[in-house]
């Protein structure tokens, strides 16, 4: 058994020239909520940020989720969608750790398991 956390982070969509709240997991799940996720490297909201400063590499990808109809970008506007997904392949929403993580992370959606 495999717990993930789901969170929020902030992308400039350059299809539609705006920012958007979109949703990630941790690290790259197994089963076949694998097929939902894309390793992109971390976007940079301003010409002045940069992700360089840091020696640990994992810092500067992000995995991030897709729409399990189309493909494309999930927002997180379209969590439901995800819920239904993840609760028809058989993961579990785990309230406990969510309840527990909330207060040390702004942009926690939820902890699942598998």
């Amino acid at each position: 058994m495999a717990i993930y956390e789901i969170a929020s982070f902030v992308f400039y969509d350059n299809r539609s020239h705006n920012y958007c709240n979109c949703v990630k997991i941790n690290v790259m799940p197994s089963g076949v909520l694998k097929n939902l996720v894309r390793k992109i490297t971390k976007p940079k909201l301003s010409q002045f940020d940069s992700f360089y400063e840091c020696c640990d590499e994992s810092n500067r990808c992000i995995y991030q989720l897709l729409h399990p109809d189309t493909k494309t970008i999930l927002y997180e506007s379209d969590i439901s969608i995800l819920f239904n997904f993840l609760i028809t392949n058989g993961y579990t929403i785990n309230t406990s750790i969510t309840k527990i993580m909330k207060d040390k992370s702004k942009n926690l959606l939820f902890y699942v398991e598998d």
